[in-house]
């Protein structure tokens, strides 16, 4: 065989290879029929042409996206995809797959192409909110909270220079008087010295002002009070890897075994702190093995499972467009990704080496073109969220505990109500009369209607 023939085999396996293409293996990017040929596809067939070795593909049969990578077997062969460079029939196959101590002592590997995290799947906890006094205006953020109150002062302050320039008064008296007024207008309980209907622009001011205020309020709380009302709350139900093995020793997770993948196995040989108890928690609740990722998803949804699953896996990328799963890769090991390689063609070996080392800047951007979070071109689409849950929300029945708030809101009104009412007879009785009478005094003073 030439010394420049590189024997891969490709699988239907997303987003390695995109089995979808037409004529595959399609080895690069055709605008129209295939911009998207895979990401392993793209990469190996660079470092060939860097390399100058001519590819000839093997495709490997298998149900698209469920190909077998292959596992030792007892006689000391190997089977699935890694199988076929065990057998010599090809020098690589074209799958991303992580460094191993069992595999190590069957294959060489090329360079590492990237790191890669592990991440834990699991579904995240909802739990319906109860209703409380102040559920309704949790809607409104602090920006607008702070753009009423700013609001109310440059009103207040507007007053108060109308004020000012029509009776020549001072300023820090007209503020003191107008905020005083402007607080029982709002409240509807003007006398009729507290009006300005002796000033038709203070009088106008206030009117556009409350007309103004009442708008944006009846807006801002009117069209979010029972979405809030009703809200579910979600949380991560871990928030650590050595949380997540706590409750995996305590049976109240399982941890899944995907067909089974080595991640288990790369736990031990991984050390860290989460790692370490993560394994020892599954010698304690053993994993589960499955074989299908829609079993998987629907265990997930469960809520008593979870699964480790390298991030840029095809897994991975239809764990993301699921609403209610969250994803924890925070305090797990990164992993190597590599090409397993046949070890009786160590000069092609070293030939692409060093067509890696070349080729560094080429496997970043192609990375970055299948595995963002935003571009996922043929594997899955990102769901709406925000409008799932919506129409979760709006299927959700009106019983007491959910519309409770309504009549908390009103019961909190009604309270206020009698308590200012009540206020306002005491004030009365008191010394209302002489607080008005004073303010009438020192206005008229200072507009010269009376004298010393």
């Amino acid at each position: 065989m030439s010394a420049d023939i590189l024997r891969v085999g490709f699988a239907r396996n997303a987003p390695e290879a995109n089995w979808k293409c037409p004529n595959f293996p399609t080895l690069t990017p055709r605008l129209e029929s295939c911009p998207y040929p895979g990401l392993c596809t793209e990469l190996i067939a660079y470092f060939a042409q860097m390399a100058n070795l001519t590819i000839v593909p093997t495709v490997i049969e298998s149900v698209p996206d469920e190909v077998e990578w292959g596992s030792k077997q007892n006689n000391g062969s190997w089977s699935g995809a890694f199988g076929l460079i065990y057998d010599d029939r090809v020098d690589t196959v074209c799958l991303l797959a992580q460094r191993s101590e069992v595999r190590a002592r069957d294959f060489d590997f090329t360079r590492v192409l990237y790191q890669s995290p592990i991440a834990l799947v699991s579904r995240e906890l909802t739990e319906t909110m109860p209703p409380n006094l102040w559920s309704p205006y949790q809607v409104l953020s602090l920006e607008v909270w702070m753009a009423t109150l700013a609001g109310w002062i440059v009103f207040t302050l507007t007053l108060a220079l109308v004020e000012a320039w029509q009776a020549r008064s001072t300023v820090y008296e007209i503020i003191a008087i107008v905020a005083w007024r402007t607080l029982r207008i709002q409240m509807i309980q003007a006398s009729h010295e507290d009006s300005f209907s002796f000033h038709p622009i203070g009088n106008f001011a206030a009117i556009l002002y409350s007309m103004t205020a009442i708008a944006v309020v009846a807006n801002l709380y009117g069209s979010n009070t029972i979405a809030t009302i009703m809200k579910n709350r979600t949380f991560e139900r871990f928030q650590t890897v050595e949380e997540a093995a706590a409750m995996v020793a305590s049976g109240q997770l399982t941890l899944i075994d995907l067909k089974p993948s080595i991640l288990i196995s790369l736990l031990g040989e991984h050390s860290t702190s989460g790692t370490g108890l993560l394994r020892a928690a599954i010698d304690i609740n053993p994993p589960r093995v499955e074989y299908e990722m829609a079993d998987t998803f629907a265990l997930l949804q469960t809520g008593e499972y979870l699964i480790g699953e390298i991030i840029d896996s095809r897994f991975m990328m239809q764990a993301r467009a699921q609403c209610n799963l969250f994803i924890l890769d925070n305090g797990l090991p990164d992993l190597t990704a590599h090409l397993l390689w046949n070890r009786k063609s160590p000069e092609k070996l070293r030939r692409i080496n060093k067509a890696i080392g070349q080729s560094l800047d080429f496997i970043e951007r192609t990375r970055a073109k299948y595995l963002t979070l935003d571009e996922l071109p043929f594997t899955v689409t990102r769901k709406n969220c925000s409008e799932q849950k919506r129409i979760l929300a709006s299927q959700q029945t009106l019983d007491f505990p959910s519309t409770a708030g309504v009549f908390l809101l009103t019961l909190t009104g009604m309270v206020s109500a009698c308590f200012f009412f009540i206020v306002e007879i005491l004030a009365k009785r008191r010394n209302s009369v002489s607080i008005d009478s004073m303010l009438s005094t020192k206005v008229r003073k200072t507009n010269g209607v009376i004298s010393e």
